[in-house]
This record gives C-alpha cells, structure tokens and sequence, in this order.
C-alpha cells in the first residue's frame, strides 16, 4: 500500500511538464505568506506584548500563526 506522500509524488509525476512548479508553489506559498506576515508585525507597532506574541506565533507555527494573523493581529495594531 502506497504512502500519502508516494501517491503525491506518482500523481505529481503524471502532471506534463509543470509537476516540479506545483511541489514549489505548495512549498513556497505557506513561506511567503508567513514572511509577508513576520514583516508587516515588525513594521507596525501593537498595544502591550502583542507585538511579541504574534511574532512568536508566526516563527513557531508559521502557516497558521500566519493566517491567524492576517484575520486577528491586523486589528490590534495601534493606528495613529
């Protein structure tokens, strides 16, 4: 029986010519997102530890703490 990760790389070789471009975006998309976020935290200032917690959160849990950002942290930014 086939593990997840071999019936990803035996459809992934079936795909013409662009197999190895989607392995790249699967694993550089959660990177860039998670670097996007990492930046945009250190550019804008937060209330209290906020600013700590969710740069923790994006280094430690780098997708999720990322999305969690994008959809919560962005309103606890201090706006001047």
């Amino acid at each position: 029986m086939l593990s997840c990760i071999e019936l990803i790389m035996n459809c992934i070789y079936l795909l013409p010519a662009g197999g190895e471009l989607i392995m790249i975006l699967i694993f550089l998309t959660p990177l860039i997102i998670g670097l996007i976020a990492f930046i945009d935290i250190l550019k804008h200032e937060f209330t209290g530890n906020n600013k700590l917690i969710w740069l923790i959160a994006v280094i430690f849990v780098p997708f999720i703490g990322a999305i969690a950002y994008f959809f919560i942290g962005r309103n606890q930014r201090i706006t001047s």
